[in-house]
């Protein structure tokens, strides 16, 4: 996606840019790192109401200016838990060198986390915080089947299946009451 940071400040990151391979020839390990990156925190940050329009702003000038540079951090920070991972876990997944990388993640996770409580917030170029676009409500799980009416009912007395007939036709087969 490369919405909130480019292949390139990837690879000009200190924290990656000595252990990257050099077999590495194109960019596609970078721009899968950044795809799962992004995805990752935008699936936590949108249930909380944000947009993308609220989070990034796209000036004259690329790369995209980062609100309050948070989004960037986040996003940087679990690049280099992803690309590291990656790196670690194929050339020596018995050392168990997970301590190399694994803090990126949590610090990432630590503070999603306070995003979701409400502890930490975004704030734009002139410092105000930045409200969500959508209540809290409207992102929950929830269901939608719960006025739905059943072809088939559950009998608690005989503990059997059996069509009540009011949601069915001529052309079903089976039993109708």
């Amino acid at each position: 996606m490369a919405i909130y940071v480019t292949v390139a400040q990837v690879k000009a990151d200190p924290a990656v840019k000595d252990v990257i391979p050099k077999s590495w020839t194109t960019d596609d390990p970078f721009n899968s790192a950044i795809t799962e990156a992004e995805t990752y925190i935008e699936s936590r940050i949108f249930p909380l109401g944000y947009q993308r329009a609220q989070l990034v702003t796209v000036p004259a000038a690329t790369p995209p200016q980062i609100i309050a540079n948070k989004m960037f951090t986040l996003v940087m920070n679990y690049i280099r838990y992803v690309l590291m991972r990656d790196i670690y876990s194929s050339q020596a997944p018995q050392e168990g060198t997970g301590e190399r990388y694994e803090k990126y993640k949590e610090n990432v996770d630590a503070e999603l986390e306070e995003f979701e409580k409400h502890a930490m917030f975004f704030y734009d170029t002139d410092g105000k915080i930045i409200s969500p676009a959508q209540p809290d409500s409207k992102y929950k799980v929830g269901s939608n089947t719960m006025d739905a009416t059943r072809l088939i009912t559950m009998d608690r007395r005989e503990q059997t299946f059996r069509n009540d007939g009011s949601n069915s036709d001529e052309e079903v087969i089976g039993l109708k009451s």
